[in-house]
């Protein structure tokens, strides 16, 4: 008995001194989705089979997460309409504070932040794929500097497959220009993005009537007919403003205008405006965030309009610990609905909080109440990255408990994620 105690008094002492010592972090950028997913064993990217439809963004059992692009909005989530050569990294908030970047955010934010390029000298990349199902995917940038500061992007992109299945057929277009003006005291970029897509709606694979799932030749998809003609024209513009290590301000203003046509006559354009303004403020040992976010949405000719604000405070109490506090008002369906959470974090080793949000339903204009409590583990060095995080969500008039454990060592990776859920 006594050597289990001294066995368990020592892994304590470990834990203590892992979250209390100085931080050895290893910072990933995630360039595309597949480091995206791969180093995250909580995260799962879906889609029906088809390479040109919808894919949706999983978290700890939860479709429910806000999908970002350059801090604003993205009002369809589909991967497929975002050119990867174009990012920068991918950032990521699964935490007690996602619900303050965005409406629906309480399980979840994503962001993806686009590159920004200076050169003198002209640079040009080409890529260039076939594959099986007649797959051919042309990918060309160019990028030069006019004038001192002033950076000019363009690219272009073809992706098409006549898929593996009836009616899974796609055919992509992208065309990109970027403008990117950097300054001592600001970074302003513009950016138009313009996406083509003719996609086969087959909805997967009939397991009643196909006598081989696996087989083309011998399965029966869903729909052979249905197919969406894509269009959407998108101009954005976003940067930073009074860069210094004590105050700065960053802002998005956007405009999308998105056309579907299909063959059930469901056609119609969606309007997407957003204006967003986010204040950050650091002192000796505090650091006050203070945002506020306006998007109108136009969506199958139903109008909403969408404001919210959000502050946040933390506070740095000790070398090794800090507490945060934050809150966020919407007005949304003629309602108004405030959110709050706190947690606290010990080097950002590790962390346990609770907040309380709002998830809105746009088809029926109802709201449920998000109550979740998070706590996350984290020890890393040169050699191994250790996680584990238990989280509980009330939902729905359901309570979610779950845990995720990762644990990576030199090549190998081990994780198990498990999720159970409670109806009241």
């Amino acid at each position: 008995m006594m050597n289990k105690l001294k066995i368990l008094l020592l892994i304590c002492v470990i834990l203590f001194q892992e979250i209390f010592s100085e931080e050895k972090k290893i910072s990933i950028n995630h360039f595309y989705f597949g480091t995206f997913s791969e180093n995250n064993s909580n995260l799962f990217l879906y889609n029906l089979g088809s390479l040109g439809q919808n894919s949706q963004i999983k978290f700890l059992g939860f479709y429910d997460i806000n999908f970002k692009t350059n801090g604003k909005n993205f009002s369809t989530i589909n991967i497929n309409e975002l050119p990867t050569e174009n990012f920068h990294n991918i950032e990521m908030d699964f935490s007690t504070q996602s619900f303050l970047y965005g409406i629906n955010s309480s399980f979840g934010t994503v962001n993806i932040k686009s590159k920004n390029t200076t050169t003198k000298t002209p640079i040009t990349k080409i890529k260039y794929i076939e594959s099986t199902y007649e797959t051919f995917l042309f990918d060309g940038i160019f990028s030069k500097n006019f004038y001192d500061s002033l950076n000019c992007e363009i690219g272009i992109r073809r992706k098409t497959t006549d898929g593996r299945y009836t009616n899974s057929n796609d055919d992509e277009w992208n065309e990109t220009v970027k403008l990117f003006f950097p300054n001592t005291n600001f970074d302003i970029s513009f950016l138009q993005t313009y996406n083509k897509q003719k996609v086969g709606l087959f909805d997967g694979v009939d397991f009643n009537s196909s006598q081989n799932i696996f087989n083309p030749n011998l399965s029966q998809v869903v729909n052979l007919n249905d197919k969406l003609n894509f269009t959407r024209f998108e101009i954005d513009m976003f940067g930073k403003l009074f860069k210094s290590t004590s105050n700065e301000m960053e802002f998005t203003i956007s405009n999308s205008k998105i056309t579907y046509d299909t063959t059930n006559h469901n056609n119609h354009n969606d309007y997407f405006n957003c204006v967003s303004l986010t204040q950050n403020l650091n002192f000796e040992k505090t650091n006050f965030q203070l945002g506020a976010n306006f998007e109108n949405r136009n969506i199958n000719k139903k109008n909403t309009n969408i404001f919210s604000y959000f502050a946040k405070n933390k506070f740095t109490i000790l070398e090794n610990m800090s507490f945060s506090l934050y809150g966020k008002e919407e007005f949304v369906l003629k309602k108004s609905h405030f959110s709050f959470g706190s947690d606290v974090n010990f080097k950002n080793n590790f962390q346990f909080g609770f907040s309380q949000s709002n998830f809105f339903n746009f088809e029926n204009e109802t709201s449920n109440k998000v109550k979740k409590y998070f706590s996350s583990l984290k020890l890393q060095n040169e050699i191994t990255n250790f996680s584990l995080s238990i989280f509980k969500i009330d939902f729905a008039k359901k309570n979610f408990w779950g845990t995720s454990f990762d644990f990576d060592i030199l090549y190998y990776n081990f994780n198990f994620i498990s999720k159970s859920g409670i109806g009241k």
